[in-house]
């Protein structure tokens, strides 16, 4: 689990990046990234007193699997009217007034996962001041979404081809969770094996073939007596 929620904070940080550098004005990216700083002293109480494997193994749970989910489609949704408009603009078209709102808002997956990351510093550096801790990740996060944000737009001048990108970091994002929730070991089914009664096997794939025969050549005979 804890791989794959890894992988799931590489793609949506990486999505994250990508999106802040399609946002309209630079104070935007500046705003933008002081609130992933600000997310982090907000989680601050309760990443200090909260268990990162106790977090895992309530994600591991298919209830939970499936309110990210919903949260996940959400996030899809919103990303998919977030490159609309900024197609839109690109292309001079006209904006609705509300709908100009979708262009300000990137990925809203940073968070969690920010907060997730954070629970990961004390593993990864233990007998450190958690607070030393989480005053540098939070200049790193801030350094990290600006300055890619900035280094995208200079390898990536086509919009085009960032829009697509964030096309596919959803799509794969969504897939991911999907998989998670579909192939989750509570989800299997497990069954007394059963002595196979061949009698009405064959009998029901003689109904169905001669079920397909007759729709494939039934219209044809009436269409050559109609002739």
């Amino acid at each position: 689990m804890n791989n794959i929620l890894i992988l799931i904070s590489v793609l949506c940080l990486g999505k994250s990046v990508i999106m802040t550098n399609l946002l309209p004005r630079m104070w935007h990216r500046i705003v933008f990234g002081f609130l992933c700083v600000l997310s982090i002293w907000l989680f601050y109480p309760y990443a200090i007193e909260t268990n990162k494997i106790n977090i895992e193994n309530i994600l591991m749970q298919q209830d939970r699997m499936l309110d990210m989910t919903l949260f996940f489609v959400i996030d899809l949704l919103l990303s998919i009217g977030f490159c609309w408009v900024v197609f839109a603009r690109w292309n001079n078209r006209t904006i609705g007034r509300y709908t100009v709102l979708l262009s300000y808002i990137p990925s809203l997956l940073v968070f969690p996962v920010i907060f997730y990351l954070q629970l990961n510093l004390s593993f990864l550096f233990i007998g450190t001041s958690f607070l030393l801790l989480t005053a540098i990740y939070s200049g790193l996060i801030f350094v990290f979404i600006f300055c890619g944000a900035y280094f995208v737009g200079k390898l990536l001048p086509e919009t085009t081809l960032r829009l697509e990108l964030v096309i596919v970091f959803s799509g794969l994002l969504f897939a991911l969770i999907i998989c998670c929730t579909v192939f989750h070991p509570s989800a299997k089914i497990f069954s007394q094996s059963t002595v196979i009664n061949f009698k009405d096997l064959y009998f029901s794939f003689l109904i169905i073939t001669i079920i397909f025969i007759s729709g494939i050549f039934v219209p044809r005979i009436y269409k050559h007596f109609k002739k």
